[in-house]
């Protein structure tokens, strides 16, 4: 792809989302202040709108707010380690040195997500799911390690593949003279020429307000093969591509880049028939929120004129000006001229509709469902009942995020670590067997997934307990070596606090021995009693033979 095709396509695209922005634009005043509105070519600051005084009501921001973070926090945690690398086989999952490897792989991967900006920009993807429906987040690979943008949704476009995901990302970038030779002169990119406009500008005033558009594209590269064991390609050599172009010119800026993954994901609340964009609980509840600020509207307006009634008179009855100020004076023909007029607002019946509208509209972001009960303390029966709520209502969309997000953000950083030979290297058996990785999430939401098993493990083995008082041969059927392994690893136990079957057959064969020693040595000091017994029995039959001669 040249610069001149993606210039072209960019446009095609913009002109293509005209009809879902009008409502994103009604989704960014009511729910999204300040995520960038859609019809306003804010090319300096400005040009940006501070002031959002359309909103009236902000019940809808909150529950928005609310609920990405409730999500979060119950998925991606960042006080917990929330995902674990498992084997597909079973052989590699009974071997403990392989169990291990994956241990340690698995706290190298997390903590490179951790050190990055991962749940920061994590969190604004989600506000925008629960918002737009849709958002854009692009991990890259840094010198000082991943770095994560999430993308206005303003600002992004992408062709989609057969999968729904994204084949070609498109961005639309506003920067200034100043930032654009800091990006690509000062930079990684280290270019020795810019545009001549761009050039112009920084010898002039300007050159740090006025923005300039830029357009930056990931594509595939279909003519080159994906190769998971690859360490080192060149950019021009990687399956993916990346470039900055001018959109005025479509001159490009810097070299062209290149990714061994598709760096950019787009989760969706739900998908759209027909469309490639998702829709939110903001886009089921935009007509309630959009009465809600109309009626709020109404009513502060029907409370001012309560509070400061407009007043009535004759045509001749005021001689002057009307005064409302404090202390001021009006002239009047007569006192009674200049009356109050009483609207006869009922004020208390649109006070009943505000709380249905506010009702309605918490219940399509489910704060009525995920929000805790007002007394601190919970039992651990209504904690699970509470997870269990949230997966009910939140399952499909969690299923969007780890598929659209989640596991390709994970792989894909997984992938750096190998390829910067950060990994150690696996087990023999593990090269033999040539098993594929999959990711297990272990945050509060799945654990409580698990914490089901545990209960019905447990249960279970009452049950037997009992039943073994009449019948001991129940506990037969319990497979006690592998009850105990799965409990921890449901519980999320590592791999390493657990001994080895090795380490286990070692300490039951010294136990054996052990008891086998002390059997012996009572057998011993048994046999060694009873011959002085004996002996003592048969000294004691002598001397009374001997007494009665």
């Amino acid at each position: 792809m040249n610069a001149e095709d993606i210039v072209k396509r960019f446009a095609l695209l913009e002109g293509e989302r005209k009809n879902v922005e009008s409502i994103w634009e009604d989704i960014e005043r009511f729910i999204m202040p300040f995520r960038g509105e859609f019809f306003r070519d804010m090319k300096s600051e400005g040009e940006v709108n501070w002031r959002k005084r359309q909103v009236y009501d902000s019940t809808a921001i909150q529950a928005a707010q609310n609920l990405a973070a409730s999500i979060q926090s119950n998925i991606m945690n960042p006080a917990t380690k929330w995902f674990n690398f498992e084997f597909r086989e079973k052989e590699l999952q009974d071997d403990d040195a392989a169990q291990e490897w994956l241990d340690t792989c698995t706290e190298i991967v997390y903590y490179d997500l951790v050190e990055s900006d991962l749940n920061k920009e994590a969190a604004e993807a989600i506000t925008d799911m629960v918002g737009f429906g849709t958002a854009i987040i692009i991990e890259e690979e840094r010198d000082e390690g991943l770095d994560f943008t999430s993308v206005p949704i303003r600002e992004a476009y992408f062709e989609e593949n057969s999968d729904g995901g994204i084949y070609n990302l498109y961005r639309i970038l506003r920067w200034t003279a100043i930032q654009i030779q800091e990006f690509f002169v000062k930079g990684d990119y280290k270019a020795t020429n810019l545009p001549e406009a761009v050039q112009a500008k920084l010898a002039t005033t300007e050159a740090g307000t006025t923005k300039f558009d830029i357009v930056f594209c990931i594509f595939r590269r279909d003519e080159i093969e994906k190769d998971p064991s690859a360490k080192v390609l060149g950019p021009k050599a990687r399956p993916y591509g990346s470039m900055y172009v001018m959109r005025t010119g479509a001159e490009m800026l810097g070299a062209e880049g290149g990714y061994y993954e598709q760096p950019a994901f787009a989760p969706r609340w739900r998908t759209t028939a027909g469309s490639k964009w998702g829709h939110s609980p903001g886009t089921v509840a935009l007509a309630d929120i959009m009465t809600l600020n109309e009626i709020t509207e109404t009513t502060l307006e029907a409370a001012a004129k309560a509070v400061d009634p407009p007043l009535v008179t004759t045509q001749r009855g005021v001689m002057s000006d009307v005064d409302l100020s404090r202390g001021g004076l009006t002239v009047l023909r007569n006192i009674d001229d200049l009356a109050p007029f009483n609207t006869n607002a009922r004020i208390d019946w649109g006070h009943l509709e505000i709380d249905r509208l506010q009702q309605s509209i918490n219940r399509s972001f489910f704060v009525d469902q995920l929000e805790l009960k007002e007394s601190p303390a919970m039992t651990a029966t209504e904690v699970q009942v509470r997870y269990e709520l949230m997966q009910r209502l939140l399952g499909p969309t969690l299923g969007h995020l780890v598929d659209d997000f989640l596991n390709p953000a994970v792989s894909r950083a997984f992938n750096i670590a190998y390829r910067a030979g950060r990994l150690p290297e696996p087990p023999k058996i593990v090269l033999e067997v040539g098993s594929k990785l999959d990711i297990e999430y272990t945050g509060p939401m799945a654990r409580s997934h698990k914490q089901e098993q545990v209960i019905s493990t447990t249960n279970w083995m009452s049950q037997l307990a009992e039943y073994a008082q009449v019948d001991p041969t129940v506990l037969d059927v319990v497979d006690t070596d592998k009850m105990p392994r799965e409990l921890g690893h449901m519980g999320g136990v590592p791999a390493v606090m657990m001994r080895s079957k090795d380490e286990v057959a070692d300490i039951r064969t010294k136990r054996e021995e052990q008891m086998k020693a002390a059997q012996e040595a009572e057998n011993a000091k048994n046999q060694g009693q009873g011959q002085k017994a004996a002996a003592e029995g048969e000294a004691a039959m002598q001397e009374a033979g001997n007494g009665n001669q």
